[in-house]
């Protein structure tokens, strides 16, 4: 089992850090290695009574636009991931549930982040308000949960996370049997 002998941060932000890691492989092998290390995260599903998925609309920075994802954000430090999607979908939707399932914990860049995402299905949405720390409020959009499928081929989905978030809500639910998936 390789070992890591060192690390130093090299850049520290907001948000992340980046880290610079020593590894020991034995037999005589040693790697450098960068990696972004930065707390976990909460993703939300948020399925209304009508079976819509409620989407938000916001500003990210990487792509520099406007992009239709689920409501998510970071695990605070001493957070559990429960109380951080309860957080962040009251943030970001208004809504809170009173029934949240957990569906996977997830990593999209193993090579390159220790950040994992921790899956949320939440379901029986009333209203609920809570001061979130975006910078403008994002908009919301209810699309057919059944219909998902047709806003990545269309392109207005494009969120890694947010796909496979959307498949596991689908299998989940599929499992459970007492959702009925319109078409």
């Amino acid at each position: 089992m390789p070992k890591i002998t060192q690390q130093r941060t090299v850049f520290e932000g907001k948000r992340f850090k980046v880290k610079s890691y020593e590894v020991d492989f034995g037999q005589g092998k040693k790697a450098t290695f960068e990696a972004i290390d930065r707390n976990n995260g909460a993703l939300i599903v948020p399925l209304d009574d009508e079976g819509n998925i409620v989407l938000i609309k916001e500003y990210c920075a990487g792509t520099g636009s406007y992009e239709l994802g689920l409501p998510k954000g970071m695990v605070d430090d001493g957070e559990e991931p429960l109380a951080a999607a309860k957080r962040e979908l009251t943030e970001e939707t208004g809504l809170k549930a009173a029934k949240l399932d957990k569906l996977a914990v997830f990593t999209t860049t193993p090579a390159w982040s220790n950040q994992r995402t921790h899956v949320f299905l939440a379901r029986e949405l009333t209203p609920s308000k809570l001061q979130g720390d975006e910078h403008e409020q994002p908009q919301i959009v209810k699309k057919l949960f059944s219909k998902f499928e047709q806003l990545v081929d269309n392109g207005e989905l494009t969120e890694a996370r947010v796909i496979s978030a959307l498949f596991l809500a689908r299998r989940f639910l599929e499992k459970e049997g007492k959702h009925k998936l319109q078409k």
